[in-house]
Parts: structure tokens; sequence; C-alpha cells
């Protein structure tokens, strides 16, 4: 039996937009807010604003930008800040081995999905 793909897709993206802020809020988000004085000490600073400034932009994106994604809030626009995020990650990682650019670059790839496609279905404002 052949599922209707345009029945099934916004569900297959809802599942997507919501696994994705739920994995980068729990891997990641939490964890800078709660070892939050460990991490602003020596945080990254490719934008050149400040150790304190650069991590609260991730943090932002990281939390609230996650839990937007999670519940469909402006889900485009959050995988855009996301997306921005995992383009600075990748640069911050500069020429280190592959496997400190995977993660981030699965990351993108998903926050390009969300917004080009959107955030399927069970949003709360698109």
């Amino acid at each position: 039996m052949k599922m209707n793909e345009s029945k099934t897709a916004p569900f297959g993206l809802a599942v997507v937009r919501i696994a994705t802020g739920a994995m980068m809020l729990v891997g990641h988000g939490i964890p800078k807010v709660a070892e939050y004085s460990n991490y602003s000490i020596s945080f990254p600073d490719p934008l050149g604003i400040g150790h304190q400034h650069s991590l609260w932009l991730v943090i932002l994106s990281e939390v609230l930008g996650s839990a937007c994604l999670i519940l469909g809030v402006y889900p485009r626009v959050a995988a855009l800040a996301g997306l921005i995020s995992m383009m600075v990650a990748q640069v911050v990682h500069g020429n280190a081995p592959w496997h400190e650019h995977e993660l981030a670059s699965v990351y993108a790839v998903l926050f390009i999905a969300i917004a080009t496609c959107g955030g399927g279905k069970f949003m709360l404002k698109e």
C-alpha cells in the first residue's frame, strides 16, 4: 500500500521540527545554561563581541530557538537562527577533524529543511 505523500509530509516535518528542537535544547542549550560560569570564561568569540555576548547569542538560539521549534512558534525564523549558529560553529572548529564538524553539519541540514519546507503540523504560529 502506497502512502499519500501529501498527507504524510506535514506530519514528517513536524517530527523533524520537534525532534531537532528537543535534541538541540537538551543536548546543547540546557548544558550551556547549567554550566554558564564555566563556558563564559573561554567561549569562542568569532564575531569579536566578547566571550559572554557570544555565549548569550548561542544560548538564545539553542534554548529560545529550540523552544520555538518544539512549540511551533515561528519555526522558520528559529531554524534560521539555528542555521546561523551552526555556520559559526563550523568556522570556530576551523581545520579540526571531520568528526568535530559533523554534528553541526547535520543540525545545519535539519535547520535548512525546516526553514525551507516549514514546520509541518501541530504549530502554534507559522
